[in-house]
């Protein structure tokens, strides 16, 4: 299940204006948070969370496959940065 613009436009709110500019150029059929595939993961969790500065901060986050064939672990790493009051996802490293 890939991101439609308009649930895109739903997760504005949360991201960057320059992040949510760069995850709409990419292509609907992918998710550009995960994987940057169509392969989306069954599960997560949240590891590590590293201050960077008093306005940045990195997550870990370990995503799972876990089926009859697959039992797979990944990570990514979200960026968040101070915005005003709130926090805002800047970037996903995969």
């Amino acid at each position: 299940m890939g991101l439609s613009p308009d649930n895109l436009k739903k997760l504005e709110r949360f991201l960057t204006p320059r992040f949510f500019e760069e995850v709409s150029n990419e292509r609907e059929e992918i998710d550009p948070f995960t994987t940057g595939t169509t392969e989306l993961p069954n599960a997560f969790r949240v590891g590590e969370c590293r201050a960077v500065s008093s306005t940045k901060a990195e997550f870990q986050i370990l995503l799972f496959w876990r089926d009859d064939i697959h039992n797979q672990q990944r990570e990514v790493k979200a960026v968040v940065v101070r915005n005003g009051d709130k926090w805002l996802i800047d970037d996903v490293e995969r």
